[in-house]
């Protein structure tokens, strides 16, 4: 018995229209880039499909639509600074123990050896960026001595790989910095009974201005309230992990998002000035608000295969080194499949997360730690740069 599926070409239309004003939606100056191709993720191959970049950011605007700071009309610049010297002049008493909180709740988490990473973490008055080595825009050129196209096209996919995972690592570190203050509420309710809520309100109301605020960014006023520098070491130095941040918030996210960066360092290409090239090309203050920005999807769509297979916090380093390793061919497929939430996306992650299991098992972190770089000592500096 044959049947006929018809498909009401005005459901299509509807479809796309919803999603042209849900995209018009978003402030001009964000539309403007996106639609000329001037973000570091635009045409991004790890995205599954056409238009996925431009929903995504539509959407995730569209749910701040219903935070309750945002509603009530809070989410301003000027308010966010009220909130911050507010938040300041409370913790400048007690940042020793809050910087201690950090470090003991982040390493709890993620089950990290302190015995092969030094950590210093700091809330600071302000961040100096003096020491900041971040460039401002993305290198355009190529390496010299490349020896065939094909080299050309290895270091472009690398690229490709290096600025998704940015993104991914950018959300996974916003996720869990909202899951660890909430797991220590008792511990600020000590310091101050509501500092939990106004540090949520704080978060969120940042959130949405890095949608809504139109403040362009220059070299000499680079906005930084937090920035992280990794040093990866080798058989005779530990990795380093030093965190800044003007808010114990911001420290939490700038250590997260640090940890996130050692976990996938992994992925860099084994040859130092082919990494270089990659990270150089990749790694730029311009860029990281636009990883932040689709962060929040991209780690959302991750994290939701995740939940179709036995997971937990502390597997996720084992889970990152795993999947950045893959050769960006096969990181780019998998990133597509994930993002799709295909069935083959789920097999996998399942596959990667027994693999997790096992490593934990058998306590391999600190080798895998110490073998990242054994010739040698690469820095990662606030976004990442080599």
């Amino acid at each position: 018995m044959s049947k006929t599926i018809i498909i009401d070409e005005s459901i299509i239309n509807k479809g796309i229209l919803n999603e042209a004003i849900e995209f018009n939606q978003l402030p001009k100056h964000l539309r403007i880039d996106v639609l000329r191709g001037k973000t570091p993720l635009s045409g991004n191959e790890c995205f599954p499909y056409e238009g996925y970049f431009e929903k995504a950011l539509a959407d995730t605007f569209s749910g701040m639509q219903d935070y309750e700071i945002v509603a009530a009309g809070k989410a301003t610049p000027d308010y966010v600074s009220k909130l911050e010297r507010g938040c300041q002049k409370l913790e400048k008493p007690m940042r020793n123990a809050l910087e201690e909180l950090v470090s003991a709740t982040v390493t709890e988490l993620f089950e990290i050896p302190l015995d092969k990473i030094d950590f210093t973490l700091e809330i600071v008055d302000s961040v100096d960026q003096s020491k900041s080595t971040v460039p401002f825009g993305p290198n355009e050129e190529m390496p010299v001595g490349l020896a065939t196209i094909e080299d050309v096209d290895y270091i472009s996919k690398e690229v490709t790989k290096r600025k998704f995972q940015n993104a991914l690592n950018a959300g996974a570190a916003r996720f869990f910095t909202d899951e660890i203050l909430y797991s220590v509420v008792s511990n600020l309710d000590e310091i101050k009974p509501g500092l939990y809520e106004i540090y949520e309100h704080f978060l969120t109301a940042n959130d949405y201005l890095l949608f809504t605020n139109p403040v362009v960014l220059t070299e000499k006023d680079r906005h930084e309230s937090g920035r992280v520098v990794v040093t990866l070491g080798n058989d005779e130095v530990k990795n380093h992990l030093k965190a800044e941040g003007t808010l114990f918030p911001i420290l939490v996210y700038e250590t997260v998002k640090g940890f996130f960066e050692m976990f996938t360092s992994h992925g860099l290409p084994s040859d130092e000035t082919i990494a270089k090239a990659v990270v150089s090309k990749s790694d730029y203050l311009l860029a990281e608000p636009w990883y932040m920005r689709i962060g929040f999807a991209v780690w959302h769509d991750f994290y939701n295969i995740l939940n179709e297979v036995p997971w937990r916090a502390e597997l996720l380093p084992y889970i990152f080194m795993k999947i950045s390793e893959l050769p960006a061919e096969k990181y780019i497929r998998l990133m597509k499949e994930i993002l799709a939430g295909t069935e083959k996306s789920k097999r996998v992650m399942k596959r990667v997360c027994e693999y997790a299991r096992k490593k934990i098992e058998q306590s391999d972190f600190d080798d895998r730690m110490s073998n990242i770089r054994d010739n040698g000592l690469f820095m990662i500096d606030d976004e990442k740069q080599i």
